[in-house]
């Protein structure tokens, strides 16, 4: 059931859309922005690194770690996944200054290398 419903064109829109967006708001990032719209840009962040969780999930439930090797593009989902959930996880903790820096650092190196893709 899960691999039927990540191989789903319907999914896979989505999936692409939500990185597309992703770097739409990335790419309007500045060093000027106003708090008001740092903090939508990390919701938006946030969003889309939920909806990268459950489909690196969906995924392994669908297709087995095996399904990791097979496809560099769902190994390379669940490398972006885990590195976005550790600077999650630290951001948290507010044990380092640049966690949130290296959560977008991530989230960036997704959409634009899923970007190249679409």
């Amino acid at each position: 059931m899960c691999r039927n419903l990540v191989s789903n064109s319907t999914f896979q829109t989505f999936s692409s859309t939500c990185v597309a967006v992703n770097v739409l708001f990335n790419l309007t990032d500045h060093a000027s922005a106003s708090e008001f719209y740092e903090n939508i840009v990390q919701q938006q962040n946030n969003v889309f690194n939920y909806v990268l969780f459950v489909e690196v999930f969906l995924s392994l439930i669908g297709y087995g770690p095996g399904g990791f090797v097979d496809d560099k593009w769902k190994a390379f989902d669940a490398f972006v996944a885990v590195g976005s959930l550790a600077g999650m996880i630290v951001s948290l903790q507010h044990t380092a200054t640049h966690c949130d820096s290296l959560q977008l650092t991530a989230t960036h190196i997704y959409a634009h290398s899923h970007s190249l893709s679409l």
